[in-house]
């Protein structure tokens, strides 16, 4: 015959249920806490890895290009035939200068974006003049902003474009005070507004749309 509980062996059985409950929560919610920073920590040095990684680029690009011979008018890091179902996707600007790729289909960071034309064998928009910027513009219909293939990671306010090694004969800020201003010390890469056409500066980890263009425009 089953012996019958009492009230205080029936209350600490009970107080004992809650407090394994309890125990295996504590351990989920720990468990999920650190593997959030560790996911975050990871984030950071990819981030962080991608600026040095880039200013690594720019040193082997300068050193390679500066060499007799080389096109300067096509200064990619890697040697990549443009994929033919991918040129066949692409477009004349509207001034006929070059084609382009239409934008991409989804945000990225600058880095991703700079990789993701370089591995087309195109390279990022490089808008280095007034014609160029309006062509830009006038295919993204002033509705999203783009990033464009300029960076002062190299030196702090000094833009380039980082797809030639050439540092910006022309800017298109729009006479707004104060930019490029490197908010927080964190904004090193420059994107195309597109309300206006005009530049900015932001943080090269931001997400934002890209547009690829012919290496040799």
């Amino acid at each position: 015959m089953q012996k019958k509980l009492t009230v205080p062996e029936e209350y600490c059985k009970m107080r004992l249920a809650i407090f394994i409950v309890t125990a295996m929560l504590v351990i989920i919610c720990t468990t999920s806490i650190r593997a959030s920073s560790e996911d975050s920590d990871s984030g950071s040095r990819t981030y962080y890895n991608k600026e040095k990684e880039i200013k690594k680029i720019s040193s082997l690009q300068k050193e390679n290009f500066n060499k007799p011979g080389n096109n300067k008018r096509d200064r990619s890091c890697c040697n990549v035939q443009t994929p033919t179902f991918i040129k066949e996707r692409m477009r004349k600007y509207p001034s006929g200068e070059c084609k382009y790729l239409p934008r991409s289909p989804q945000k990225t960071s600058f880095f991703e974006a700079l990789e993701t034309c370089q591995r087309l064998g195109l390279r990022l928009a490089t808008p280095y003049s007034q014609t160029r910027n309006n062509d830009l513009y006038a295919i993204l219909g002033g509705v999203l902003d783009v990033w464009i293939a300029a960076s002062d990671l190299g030196s702090e306010s000094f833009f380039y474009w980082v797809t030639t090694q050439e540092p910006l004969t022309f800017t298109y800020y729009g006479g707004i005070p104060g930019i490029p201003n490197n908010a927080f010390n964190e904004e090193h890469c420059l994107i195309l507004y597109a309300p206006s056409g005009y530049w900015d500066d932001i943080q090269c980890g931001n997400y934002y749309y890209f547009v690829c263009e012919e290496r040799t425009c």
